[in-house]
């Protein structure tokens, strides 16, 4: 399972990351830097909250009303971060 893909959308990049593969994958590669216990979900969450995912994308609602960490983006579901802000071209 791929960890994400690459999309363009508005003349920006995104990365649009599985929100399960990448987490696993970081989780594995980095077991000091995600504490144990840290879920995919909660992690998400924190992105969407520091602004570090977001897009032009709207978030995947569920019942209760409280949104997804997730959105769907040319048929595929996932994580948007600007590559820009994964190489830390923002400034």
């Amino acid at each position: 399972m791929p960890v994400g893909y690459l999309l363009s959308e508005g003349g920006r990049w995104y990365a649009l990351f599985n929100q399960q593969a990448a987490f696993a994958l970081a989780q594995r590669e980095y077991p000091g830097l995600i504490p144990h216990g840290q879920t995919a979900h909660s992690t998400w969450e924190s992105a969407w909250s520091e602004r570090i995912a977001s897009g032009p994308w709207r978030r995947k609602g569920r019942s209760g009303g409280r949104p997804l960490a997730q959105v769907r983006a040319r048929g595929l579901e996932g994580v948007p971060v600007p590559l820009s802000t994964l190489l830390d071209l923002d400034g």
